[in-house]
């Protein structure tokens, strides 16, 4: 299976979890990190506080 490998030129952040990721093709896609950030290596960053250091 071959994949396209795309590269984020910029992206902003539009919610606590959420960016929006601008590509080198200026694609633009909303993602909403919340459902992965759980366990001891990402959990932290579910604290705002944390998360904007």
């Amino acid at each position: 299976m071959k994949h396209e490998i795309h590269y984020i030129r910029s992206f902003n952040i539009v919610g606590l979890h959420t960016l929006e990721v601008i590509f080198e093709n200026n694609t633009r896609k909303t993602i909403d990190l919340a459902p992965v950030l759980y366990g001891e290596m990402y959990g932290a960053l579910r604290d705002p506080e944390f998360l904007n250091k």
